[in-house]
């Protein structure tokens, strides 16, 4: 009888453990912490229309009820009014305050939290900044698709996406696919499909991205997108561009029933264990 090698059996064996029924609840979909402070600390030559951009997650307000736990400070250190809205995608948020009238040339200002916790100071210019940056165009787009394995549970679920990488042309990027209304983009307020500060959108279905709920293996479908500055300026939405998720990997059967990988695996070592000993 002809021994069958330890490597491959050893690594079915972990394969039969491994590649089993994960457990519920190990997805998490806390809010993602972008930490976007914009203008940022430090900044000069701010524009006297600026608003105050503020991401991370958290919650820092509600619209229209006057409470906010963020404040914006002028020279003297006194209260600038200011009107709060809130942008948002499938699992991030970025505050807005916007001053009800425009900042004076040459002040620094202070961002604080909860009224002691200064986020960042910066320095406003002697100008307004009221052109809107270019509608980014589209550089670069990977798309991916889950296997499906019957059998195989995840918290998490299957991952299908749209990753797109866009040119830099402003602050704050919004997408909103096909059947969304997308943001109040004058009024800096509203739900998008995905938003980012950084011109990197992620477009899809994977754990806590659901900014394409239908999306699945060979599906499509079109997505917008637009750029806003620090003066709230916006570009304007790109023509709809179609996305698509590629097919998934086949789903594994075994005795013409689906089978998951670990009950794969744990077969084919039974297969070959039986095979040795016929040896």
């Amino acid at each position: 009888m002809r021994a069958i090698p330890a490597a491959p059996l050893f690594v079915l064996s972990l394969l039969a453990t491994a590649a089993g029924p994960r457990p519920a609840g190990a997805c998490s979909c806390a809010w993602l912490e972008t930490e976007a402070l914009y203008p940022a600390d430090g900044q000069t030559d701010v524009p006297m229309n600026a608003r105050i951009w503020v991401g991370g997650g958290e919650y820092w307000g509600e619209p229209g009820d006057g409470e906010s736990r963020l404040t914006l400070l002028d020279g003297d250190g006194q209260p600038v009014a200011v009107e709060y809205s809130e942008l948002t995608g499938y699992n991030d948020l970025i505050a807005v305050l916007s001053p009800t009238a425009p900042l004076a040339s040459g002040v620094t200002y202070e961002i604080q939290l909860d009224g002691d916790e200064p986020l960042g100071r910066f320095t406003v210019g002697s100008d307004s900044d009221t052109a809107p940056p270019a509608v980014p165009l589209e550089v670069d787009r990977e798309s991916s698709a889950s296997a499906r394995v019957a059998g195989m549970t995840s918290s998490c679920g299957p991952s299908d996406v749209v990753n797109l990488t866009l040119e830099d042309t402003g602050l704050v990027y919004v997408a909103t696919v096909e059947g969304a209304d997308g943001p109040d983009t004058s009024a800096l307020h509203g739900e998008s499909s995905d938003l980012s500060p950084t011109p990197e959108l992620r477009i899809g279905s994977a754990g806590c991205t659901w900014s394409w709920s239908d999306a699945a293996p060979g599906a499509s479908t079109t997505v917008r997108w637009g750029a806003f500055d620090l003066a709230g300026n916006f570009s304007g939405w790109s023509e709809p561009v179609k996305v698509s998720v590629p097919p998934a990997g086949c789903t594994c059967v075994l005795g013409g029933a689906p089978a998951s990988a670990g009950g794969l695996a744990t077969a084919t070592l039974a297969l070959l264990i039986a095979a040795r000993r016929r040896r």
